[in-house]
């Protein structure tokens, strides 16, 4: 379609407008200036909806986290916690109560167990998902049982597609 000479558009999020086309905006896009330039941004409804949206995706996860039997974390790429639930405090020894949303300081990040190290940098370094793995811990119970776990590891991507985090569940055996 053209107004006049110039053609007609739809604007999209973020765009930069072009002064040679007419952009038609609909209800969830408003136009606003920003650095000298005309671009298309989302609506207050829009970006209520987005919030409350992701509000809700973080109560669910922080429920799946705080009653999941198995422990769950996110390690980082110097294979530090960044986050985890009660049940990987326990399992890897590390202090309780850094949830998945409460994300730790780079500095007060806990390290990750040295046998869990190794697959997380495996992944971290290739991207691909590890399942199934046994990882014999070091530290004996005080029952004298030497414990194992079964864990599973998975990438993070990132918005450029590099592997940022890793995620893992483990299992005590």
């Amino acid at each position: 379609a053209q107004v006049g000479r110039l053609p007609v558009q739809r604007a999209g999020e973020g765009e930069a407008l072009r002064p040679d086309r007419v952009y038609v905006a609909d209800a969830e896009l408003t136009f606003e200036v920003c650095d000298g330039c005309l671009r298309a941004a989302p609506s207050p409804a829009r970006a209520r909806r987005t919030s409350e949206r992701l509000q809700r995706q973080s109560t669910l996860l922080r429920i799946i986290y705080d009653t999941a039997a198995v422990g769950l974390g996110v390690i980082d790429r110097q294979c530090r916690f960044v986050g985890y639930n009660g049940v990987m405090a326990m399992l890897a020894e590390v202090p309780a109560g850094a949830g998945v949303e409460d994300e730790l300081p780079p500095m007060q990040r806990p390290a990750v167990p040295p046998g869990m190290a190794v697959v997380a940098r495996r992944v971290l370094d290739t991207g691909e998902t590890e399942r199934n793995v046994e990882i014999m811990v070091a530290v004996r119970r005080p029952d004298g049982i030497e414990p194992s776990w079964l864990c599973g590891f998975a990438p993070v991507f990132g918005a450029r597609g590099q592997v940022e985090a890793v995620t893992a569940v483990v299992r005590d055996i």
